[in-house]
């Protein structure tokens, strides 16, 4: 699927994925102080779960190292981030599709409960492996928001 707003398409590349989650896992289970791996990896280990309190700022770490090492493929212009709300109740969380050409523009999903972030079956990596293809879900839907906005907006003035 490719959107003309923002050049490209937000896609998860599965065996990649599963792989650099792999190392991630094996990363965090062997700390020993150190991270002989590299720091591009989020801390996810093998009964990670997201929807634990604390664990919102790993969903972020995730969904960001996962776009800078190619691992969840995003278009040139644009980036996509996820966002906690702490509500003192569980939270809210959303994601935040970021184009910085040809201007700088952020365009926000609606929030949704972090009870339903991802698959709430899932731990470790299955559970990083339903984030990612959400957030590339999201990010596409954004995108496609974004298109039919501007296209309606633009039809209008002429």
């Amino acid at each position: 699927m490719r959107d003309e707003a923002v050049g490209g398409a937000f896609e998860v590349k599965e065996e990649l994925a599963w792989e650099w989650l792999l190392r991630a896992v094996m990363s965090c289970e062997m700390d020993d102080g150190h991270d002989p791996i590299g720091t591009d990896l989020p801390p996810i280990g093998m009964a990670w779960q997201p929807r634990n309190v604390g664990e919102e700022d790993t969903a972020f770490l995730l969904i960001r190292s996962a776009q800078e090492a190619g691992v969840l493929n995003r278009p040139e212009r644009a980036e996509l981030d996820f966002e906690y709300v702490d509500d003192g109740d569980g939270g809210y969380y959303r994601y935040l599709l970021r184009i910085d050409a040809p201007a700088p523009l952020i365009v926000a999903s609606a929030a949704e409960e972090m009870r339903h972030l991802g698959n709430p079956d899932a731990v470790g990596i299955d559970a990083a492996l339903a984030i990612l293809r959400e957030a590339a879900g999201a990010g596409n839907l954004l995108s496609q928001q974004m298109s039919a906005f501007i296209t309606a907006v633009t039809a209008q003035r002429r």
